[in-house]
């Protein structure tokens, strides 16, 4: 099933397809892909926003630009929001 606000996937263009995205939760660790189009995939469920991927796992209202981390090319876990800055 896919979730979605309205408009494009929010990380097209941004990530690469297979990219890991983490985010911690009440000392657990939650896993996402990203696909070519930009979607976000926790198990079974497609997201094209990740605040509404980071609600999927929160069961509640969050930034999922700060929820969620991806790994830079230095090995670091960093907000996916830091892609924004970049994002011409």
């Amino acid at each position: 099933m896919v979730h979605s606000k309205r408009g494009q996937p929010r990380l097209r263009g941004l990530l690469q397809a297979g990219t890991t995205l983490r985010g911690v939760y009440k000392k657990r660790e939650h896993f996402a892909k990203v696909d070519k189009d930009g979607r976000i995939h926790i198990g079974d469920q497609i997201f094209n926003s990740p605040t509404l991927a980071s609600e999927h796992v929160r069961r509640q209202n969050y930034d999922g630009w700060l929820f969620w981390r991806f790994k830079n090319n230095k090995g670091e876990w960093v907000p996916i929001n830091e892609l924004r800055k970049k994002k011409p």
